[in-house]
């Protein structure tokens, strides 16, 4: 990644820090600082001065420092902080998880308001149920927009915006690799105070109290010479004016006051004692942390910012919160380039994180104002994709759409050459359509009795020669005829050839009846014949049955 400036104004002093933007292991390669003018700053918040801005710009070209673009870390009140905890999603997840669920943490009008969030870590659980603890953001976009306007009047283009408690958390988490260590970032009128446990962020507090107090009371004291903030806090630096105890009990106290006038020793108790608030709210926060977390107390506290460079304020911290306390004045987070390790490294070390992983505020605003301004490119970018996409479809289409061409061509060339036999192949449906109907019509006209004739011819040739038809009737479905044979014999074979008729389906016989008849002449001659004679005379004997005939459904005619 490319170098950035990374700035962070204080109430005083101005750091600028020349180095490597989101890099890993970034490299330091120039540290300056500028005075703050009076009434520019305020809790963060940065007024409009073009004079600022030219001192600013100045700055930079005498140091020869070509680099413009911009990060700054914010030390504000008013950023508000909240810890939430969030299903254990991926890293890259958290960003649209939070923005959907804003309004729930922050119940105000998030259209002026821009929001980032500390990773905190993961609870120590494999299960689903698993919790992602963050520490979520808001800061004011008119606190953002004053340094914007501060760099754009500077030639700067400010490309990140970090919390400060975030700048420390990515500075000094290398530093806590294994116990439990308080790291406290005292500036003129705040500190924060961070706790980290093995490169973990544990707790982190705002604390409304610094040097400030000190200063004021140094400045009241005209036995100093000093009557300007900038040369308090450089004879703050330079000279031990602090007692180590607040009580001002203890044998180092004592023999300190010794070698002092009776000037001095009051205004050094009164300097000493306006840092009372400072101490005890550390404390307080120690004491908190410690009664939470009895298996991982804190072991050791370590002071950045301007206090760190605050002769005697380490003892102090040391004596009355009963931990020993150092001022950080190296990190491993980082290299430096030939000649650029300030002697006060430990005031530069938070502008040093800010360009380690900011929170985002400035990123969240750029794309926002993206979306905004960037419809005309967009359009223009969206014509020239669709312009190249239709280029490419008729390129891809072109070849098919020739070959389906020349492939219509065919096909009419062979419509053209079948259309005699389309035509002769219609005619011949129509002809087999037209024998069809004529086919349906004609069963429809079929009767048995049209083979009538034929089937008084079988039947004639088949009965015997003394069979009688005595009566015949018939329709279309069945005939029903009376024969008068002789014997029962001849009765039993007519009904049985009958029966064997293929026109028909079946055959019931009604009883046969048998009939006697005496011959009239013979009774006549009985009287004048002989004896002899009588004794040949006979009845005559016949059998009378009716047959019952149905005929087959498809007609006789068919089946004959």
């Amino acid at each position: 990644m490319s170098k950035v400036l990374s700035i962070e104004v204080g109430n005083s002093l101005t750091k600028i820090v020349e180095m490597d933007y989101k890099s890993k292991n970034p490299k330091v390669y120039k540290c300056i600082n500028i005075p703050t003018p009076d009434e520019v700053f305020d809790d963060g918040y940065i007024s409009d001065s073009k004079e600022y801005a030219g001192t600013l710009k100045k700055a930079l070209a005498d140091n020869k420092i070509k680099t413009r673009q911009a990060v700054c870390t914010i030390t504000c009140s008013k950023i508000a902080n909240r810890e939430i905890m969030l299903p254990n999603v991926k890293l890259s997840q958290v960003d649209d998880l939070i923005r959907a669920n804003a309004t729930e943490y922050f119940p105000v009008d998030l259209s002026q308001y821009e929001l980032g969030y500390i990773v905190l870590g993961r609870e120590t659980s494999d299960t689903e149920n698993a919790k992602l603890k963050i520490m979520l953001l808001a800061c004011e976009k008119e606190l953002i927009k004053g340094y914007d306007t501060l760099f754009d009047q500077a030639g700067l283009k400010l490309v990140g915006v970090d919390y400060a408690g975030n700048s420390v958390v990515q500075i000094m988490k290398k530093e806590v690799t294994e116990e439990t260590e308080m790291v406290i970032k005292v500036e003129e009128q705040s500190t924060i105070a961070t706790i980290i446990h093995s490169g973990e962020l544990m707790m982190q507090r705002n604390l409304g109290y610094g040097i400030d107090n000190t200063v004021q009371t140094m400045m009241s004291y005209k036995l100093f010479n000093e009557d300007s903030y900038g040369k308090c806090i450089d004879l703050l630096k330079e000279h031990n004016c602090i007692f180590p105890s607040l009580s001002g009990e203890d044998e180092e106290t004592h023999k300190l006051k010794e070698t002092l006038d009776k000037g001095d020793r009051k205004a050094m108790t009164d300097m000493t004692e306006a840092l009372g608030p400072l101490v005890g709210n550390v404390g307080r926060v120690l004491d908190l942390y410690n009664s939470k977390n009895l298996e991982h107390p804190i072991t050791k506290v370590s002071m950045i910012g301007l206090g760190s460079q605050i002769a005697g304020l380490d003892k102090l911290f040391s004596r009355e919160l009963g931990v020993q306390t150092e001022s950080v004045n190296s990190v491993k987070s980082v290299t430096y380039a030939l000649n650029a390790q300030a002697k006060d490294i430990g005031e530069y070390l938070t502008a040093m994180g800010a360009s380690i992983s900011p929170v985002g505020f400035i990123e969240d605003q750029k794309k926002a104002d993206a979306k905004k301004t960037n419809y005309i490119s967009l359009s223009i970018l969206t014509l020239i994709l669709m312009g190249v996409l239709v280029a490419a479809l008729y390129i891809m289409a072109k070849k098919p759409y020739e070959d389906e061409v020349i492939r219509n061509i065919a096909l009419k060339s062979m419509i053209n050459k079948y259309e005699p036999a389309l035509k002769v192949k219609e005619e011949c449906e129509n002809v087999s359509a037209l024998y069809e109907e004529v086919k349906k019509l004609s069963g429809y006209t079929d009767s048995n009795n049209d083979g009538l004739v034929a089937f008084l011819t079988e039947l004639e040739e088949k009965l015997p020669a003394d069979a009688t038809v005595e009566n015949f009737q018939s329709d279309n479905a069945h005939a029903t005829f009376t024969i008068k044979v002789p014997t029962m014999t001849d009765a039993a074979g007519i009904i049985d050839t009958v029966r064997k008729f293929e026109s028909l389906s079946d055959v019931s016989v009604s009883s046969v009846t048998k009939t006697t008849e005496e011959d009239v002449s013979i009774k006549h001659e009985k009287k004048e014949a002989s004896a002899d004679f009588e004794e040949e005379a006979v009845d005559n004997t016949y059998y009378t049955f009716t047959l019952d005939c149905i005929y087959h459904a498809n007609g006789a005619t068919e089946t004959n």
